[in-house]
């Protein structure tokens, strides 16, 4: 078995990892602008003399990153002591962090091509102090499994004596579980999303060639966009190729939508160890993310009407936001599958046939459709009256019916979905506009309630209510003031 408690360096092979991260970092940053330098500014080099200075800038870049690589590698080390991961790195300025295991929020892991192939795995130990990963260890699968035991008995440790203190019967533990998402479910999930989130995906593809396309001159820039601007206005003048357009560049933005979350979320599995969930995922980089129960904060399911056709629900629990560098990195979340009622029962340990006795149930006014809808009227009137300035009545008329119609029915079904629902164990808050969502929170996370008042109240009498917590804020709108009052007491009380 591996010994942690002497301050050891990472293998070998998690020198070739750093080293082919930076040199892809550098490669990328790098290598584009040493093209365009040496291509532009000198017409009179021939091939091989190009071709000679592209190798020299690449040996340099491996070099530099053999360097850098070799700096983090070799100045990093690690051990266990008295119940802390301890780390310390730097080469001028050496850094030592220090991490109690009962600390530990959340436990992430990466396993990239580059990773499976050398049988390694990078880990990410975050906690509730800072946003970013306080500690990131690149390990083989052995050290990984006994590194991991390690974290475990420390994380168990503070359990077991409050336990022991208190002397009362704990909850019976839920039977150990596996089970796997099939990539058909998972691409069944993806398909009945909302694809325009997609532009996400297209912006950063396309964002970094602009860029790229940028350092090219303006000469070369402006005679670029003349031919665009050219070639779209003769292929692209009538409505029909307009909305075929629309159409083609829908269903572009849908493929990258689908490829990417097929990429991170297919070939999943899924395993609840009494207090833990560990998901595990990804067609060529694998990504493994465990927590406990009582880390995870908000429990969401979503279905849209594509997702209640097909039977299944989105589900996502929610952690402390400042527990990862970035938003939703660490979050789980699971498209396609039936398992949400299965994961609801681990999350509230119960079993899951268990109903739970409703305390207090309120639901949200008219004022929420108005609210809803009288964004979406202003700009469909602004929009109208520009085209029938400029001509296209028959136009303006069919897109006004249109979009009115699909503002007011979003609308009405935002007000249909909103409420809030008190029980034994949870704290339930419906919303969703199209989709139906069904958010649970634990009464113990609840950090804040406010009520917020509007202009109106005096004569609405109506309000909102915002129920904090460290992963995000709960808004329902348009309670009845004295509901709301009275949920707040429940809720601080």
């Amino acid at each position: 078995m591996t010994d942690f408690t002497v301050p050891r360096r990472m293998s070998a092979s998690a020198f070739v990892i750093i080293f082919l991260k930076t040199f892809r970092y550098l490669a990328v940053n790098l290598f584009f602008v040493a093209i365009l330098l040496t291509v532009r500014y000198d017409d009179s080099l021939s091939f091989y003399g190009i071709l000679t200075r592209l190798s020299v800038t690449l040996a340099v870049i491996i070099a530099i990153s053999l360097l850098v690589a070799f700096s983090k590698y070799y100045f990093q080390k690690f051990h266990i002591e008295d119940g802390k991961l301890v780390t310390t790195h730097g080469l001028i300025s050496k850094k030592t962090t220090s991490i109690p295991l009962p600390n530990v929020h959340n436990l992430r892991t990466r396993k990239g091509i580059a990773y499976r192939i050398l049988n390694m795995r990078g880990i990410s130990f975050d906690t509730l102090a800072d946003e970013k990963s306080e500690v990131e260890l690149i390990l083989s699968e052995s050290d990984w499994q006994a590194l991991l035991r390690n974290v475990s008995n420390g994380e168990n440790a503070p359990e077991a004596s409050i336990d022991a203190e208190n002397a009362t019967a704990m909850p019976p533990a839920i039977t150990d579980d596996t089970y796997a998402v099939s990539d058909i479910e998972t691409l069944k999930g993806a398909l009945c999303q909302n694809h325009l989130r997609g532009l996400a995906v297209l912006a950063a593809v396309l964002f970094p060639l602009l860029d790229n396309i940028s350092q090219l001159g303006n000469d070369t820039v402006g005679r670029f966009l003349d031919f665009i601007d050219s070639e779209a206005s003769d292929a692209i003048n009538t409505p029909v190729q307009w909305i075929c357009l629309l159409v083609t560049l829908y269903l572009l933005i849908a493929v990258l939508w689908t490829g990417k979350t097929m990429l991170r979320y297919g070939n999943m599995l899924i395993a609840t160890q009494s207090e833990r969930l560990t998901i595990e995922s990804g067609l060529l980089s694998r990504f493994t993310c465990r927590l406990s129960r009582d880390k995870a904060t908000i429990f969401s399911l979503k279905q849209n009407p594509l997702e209640k056709l097909a039977g299944f629900r989105t589900v996502t629990l929610l952690q402390a936001g400042n527990a990862t560098q970035s938003k939703n990195e660490g979050d789980i979340r699971i498209y396609g599958s039936d398992y949400g009622s299965r994961l609801l029962s681990w999350w509230l340990d119960k079993p899951e046939d268990g109903n739970d006795e409703t305390l207090f149930k309120a639901a949200s006014g008219t004022g929420l459709f108005f609210r809803k809808s009288m964004t979406g009227i202003f700009v469909i009137v602004a929009a109208t009256c520009a085209l029938i300035h400029f001509g296209y009545i028959p136009e303006a008329i069919i897109l006004c019916s249109i979009c009115t119609a699909a503002v007011l029915i979003r609308a009405y079904l935002a007000r249909k979905h909103s409420s809030i629902v008190l029980a034994d164990s949870y704290i339930l808050v419906n919303c969703g506009n199209i989709a139906q969502i069904h958010k649970y929170v634990k009464y113990s996370d609840v950090e804040d309630v406010s009520i917020q008042e509007t202009p109106l109240t005096h004569r609405t009498s109506r309000v909102s209510l915002t129920i904090s917590t460290n992963a995000g804020s709960l808004t329902v709108r348009s309670l009845k003031k004295d509901e709301a009052q009275q949920i707040r007491s429940i809720l601080l009380g």
